[in-house]
């Protein structure tokens, strides 16, 4: 019997996957230098996130639980290191 749809997308990672899928990697041009790169690893500040959630567009949902972004900013002062 054949292998069906999930058992194919859903095989262990085997090293020939791996060393595939680095292959495919290098072909890519890097989009970010290096130095951006070191600040993206930078832990995100409470004012950032603040002025993140403020640019985003109101009664829009930011996930499945269906929270809107005025529900963030109402209890960011609650919430707002639980995010980060």
């Amino acid at each position: 019997m054949g292998k069906t749809h999930f058992q194919i997308l859903f095989r262990e990672v085997d090293e020939n996957l791996i060393m595939e899928m680095l292959q495919v990697v290098q072909l890519f041009h890097r989009y970010v230098n290096e130095e951006d790169q070191d600040s993206l690893l930078d832990e995100v500040s409470l004012d950032e996130l603040k002025e993140v959630l403020s640019t985003f567009q109101k009664d829009k949902s930011l996930g499945l639980d269906g929270w809107v972004v005025e529900a963030f900013m109402a209890l960011f002062e609650m919430i707002g290191v639980d995010i980060i």
